[in-house]
């Protein structure tokens, strides 16, 4: 998928560790997307969309 992004909106994607169970989505200093607090992992549509 980091691959699609940077093709598709020139951004440069960024893998870290975190929490035990998280997954989020940043832009700069801006929390997109929290699995935590959603309970749930974003879809493929979705994730293009918080980006776009």
């Amino acid at each position: 998928m980091s691959g699609q992004l940077k093709e598709k909106y020139g951004v440069s994607v960024t893998v870290s560790g975190g929490r035990t169970g998280s997954f989020e989505i940043t832009r700069g200093e801006s929390l997109l997307f929290s699995k935590l607090a959603l309970r749930r992992f974003p879809e493929d549509d979705e994730v293009r969309n918080l980006l776009g």
